[in-house]
């Protein structure tokens, strides 16, 4: 017969129903996640056929419940797999891109602040960037409020903001 400490020992090693389901949960997350990736992106990543498989599928599926399928059955395959190795990729290219937004809306901001507060807003500007071309700057800034103030498409408010951008990275 069985010790019952035995029994106890391997009870406690098996994960509860709840961790299974939150497992699982991850995984197809995650098989939605590799749904975005462009397809160069997966060659890359030399996941099983199979796998990429299912994954181009789920791409080409416009029914909810059907893609719903799919991505279940790509979870499933994805279980087969280490997955640490996707998970740290995916969480880099998340980072990058929040890193992107960021940096983008800095650079708007400063670009907002240049038209609307002027010479206040370029010195400023200046003391934080010193190696600017500061005539141009002022001329970018100035062209763009001009096009602010009679409300004209915004073409210098858009070179103001690559100016911005070059300057800024």
């Amino acid at each position: 017969m069985h010790d019952t400490n035995e029994f106890d020992e391997e009870i406690s090693h098996r994960p509860n129903k709840s961790q299974l389901k939150r497992e699982v949960h991850a995984l197809f997350e995650l098989g939605a996640r590799l749904v975005e990736l462009e397809a160069s992106t997966l060659q890359s990543l030399h996941l099983p056929q199979e796998l990429l498989l299912a994954i181009e599928e789920v791409k080409q599926i416009h029914s909810n419940n059907a893609r719903k399928r799919q991505l279940k059955r790509v979870g499933k395959l994805l279980r087969s797999i280490d997955t640490t190795e996707l998970q740290t990729l995916i969480e880099k290219r998340d980072l990058q891109h929040q890193k992107g937004v960021s940096e983008f809306h800095h650079i708007e901001k400063w670009r907002d602040r240049l038209i609307n507060e002027g010479s206040a807003a370029v010195s400023d500007f200046l003391s934080r960037y010193p190696d600017v071309d500061r005539q141009r700057l002022n001329q970018l800034v100035r062209g763009a409020a001009k096009e602010a103030a009679l409300a004209k498409p915004p073409k210098s408010s858009r070179q103001l903001f690559r100016y911005l951008r070059e300057i800024i990275r």
